[in-house]
């Protein structure tokens, strides 16, 4: 068998890997396969072939990580619309965590900070995970 056609097998292996973990790493990886089994298809050396491969594979990974992070920044900068949204205390544990009422469940919250009141109205500042983090003021859109 042709050296070319185990870097073909190679490519659709790692695009079936890839269907399975839908990260675009592995596709990546499959289209550096598919670029050193065109340069054994030309006659390149296997030296040739793997550098070609490597480099394929290392800029299209370095290209999802950046298209990955950026989408990533723009989802994160989408005002959540709970923001600024008033609650209503329910229970403050010994440990500052608390219990509040919004939108007719019961949320786990915490202060933004452990200095500040909890008397007044409090704020969701921002959310981490499935805690709200209060605040007494409304944050500013």
């Amino acid at each position: 068998m042709p050296g070319y056609a185990y870097w073909f097998i190679l490519a659709a292996i790692l695009v079936g890997v890839e269907m399975l973990t839908l990260s675009f790493y592995m596709l990546v990886v499959a289209l550096g396969a598919a670029a050193g089994g065109m340069a054994a298809l030309f006659g390149f050396d296997l030296r040739a072939q793997l550098g070609v491969a490597a480099l394929i594979a290392v800029a299209g990974t370095v290209v999802v990580s950046r298209y990955r992070a950026q989408r990533t920044r723009v989802k994160n900068t989408v005002q959540n619309l709970d923001v600024g949204q008033l609650v209503t205390l329910e229970v403050k544990r010994p440990d500052g965590m608390m219990r509040v009422k919004y939108r007719g469940a019961s949320w786990d919250a915490r202060m933004a900070s452990a200095d500040l009141p909890t008397d007044s109205a409090l704020y969701i500042q921002s959310i981490d995970g499935t805690t709200l983090v209060l605040g007494p003021t409304k944050p500013i859109a």
